[in-house]
């Protein structure tokens, strides 16, 4: 279905108030979750319209400002001493190890 820049905005906005009320407002999730989250949100972001990633890459911000671990992300990826590989693709965020690979999105955007 082709879909209009209105309609991308509104869905963007309900999806971030969804992640406010989620990682932001409520409790506290573990680092790893919060980093596969930014993770896949920068992710995301590279893919995405301007007027989606703007506000994706600032609710991302925001989960380093609540989740201060999760800067580890914007480390150089020789500096990282995690072990295994980032995958994206598993069902449970807390197995995606996000910290074996940087945020090397954010450079790109």
């Amino acid at each position: 279905r082709l879909s209009t820049e209105s309609d991308s905005v509104n869905s963007t906005e309900l999806a971030l108030k969804c992640l406010n009320g989620a990682f932001i407002k409520r409790r506290e999730y573990s680092t790893v979750r919060a980093a596969a989250f930014a993770k896949q949100l920068c992710t995301v972001s590279m893919h995405a319209p301007p007027h989606t990633s703007g506000p994706l890459l600032a609710f991302v911000r925001q989960l380093f400002q609540r989740y201060p671990a999760v800067h580890q992300l914007l480390e150089n990826e020789q500096d990282i001493i995690t072990s295994g590989a980032y995958t994206p693709s598993a069902t449970d965020p807390e197995h995606t190890n996000p910290f074996a690979s940087s945020a090397w999105e954010l450079a790109t955007l």
